[in-house]
């Protein structure tokens, strides 16, 4: 064999044992990962009709028929002496660890420079959204529902996605932030200003919408 063969036959062995061992440790580190996970559901004997995400709160809300708040526990992670409570019909959801609130019916959320917020499968005649900064989603894939209205206020960097939903009305004010949507309206209307940027409204039949110079919103 050529002493160029046997280099680059000796360079492919090294090339793949490399990727072999790369794997193999990714794997490891996986596996080693969802073993520090677990999870622990409490039961919410109080009712109410709004969540506060607080700053730094990981949030998935989710319709159920059963009202409870599910925290994810990861072994070595300090859990905060304060996850939740309910203060009137208002549920304050604190940072810390990922949480997962089942609930029936919600009229309002609320994040408050929240790391994350996700709400799925509500679709009330009304909801409103208020966004001070952070990250949320709202989405409604899988089911089907009547058009309904959202509310929806974002400021101070926020930036939301609405998706897979049929909305009637969708009135919005945004500010310093970020808007995109990937679903149907009938009809939409708002202001949006302070550097902000809207994405998404090329299903809207009726479009009313105020904007600065220094904002934008398109149809893609």
């Amino acid at each position: 064999m050529k002493t160029s063969n046997i280099i680059i036959t000796a360079f492919a062995i090294l090339l793949v044992g490399s990727m072999f061992f790369l794997f193999a440790d990714t794997v490891k580190h996986t596996k080693d990962e969802i073993a520090k996970i677990s999870f622990k559901e409490y039961p919410i004997s109080k009712s109410f009709k709004v969540i506060v995400a607080e700053k730094g709160s990981d949030v998935n809300i989710v319709r159920s028929g059963t009202t409870s708040m599910r925290i994810e526990y990861i072994t070595g992670k300090k859990v905060p002496a304060k996850m939740y409570e309910v203060i009137n019909d208002t549920l304050f959801v604190y940072g810390g660890l990922r949480t997962f609130v089942k609930c029936d019916n919600i009229t309002t959320v609320i994040g408050k420079h929240q790391w994350w917020f996700g709400v799925y499968e509500f679709a009330p005649e009304l909801i409103k959204l208020r966004m001070t900064g952070g990250t949320g989603t709202y989405s409604n894939e899988g089911i089907e529902a009547k058009p309904f209205d959202i509310d929806l206020t974002v400021t101070d960097s926020a930036s939301i996605e609405i998706k897979n939903v049929n909305l009637r009305n969708l009135n919005l004010t945004v500010d310093r932030a970020t808007v995109n949507l990937d679903c149907h309206i009938k009809n939409i209307a708002g202001n949006i200003k302070g550097h902000s940027t809207l994405h998404g409204i090329q299903s809207a039949q009726n479009i009313t919408l105020q904007r600065d110079t220094t904002s934008s919103f398109s149809r893609e």
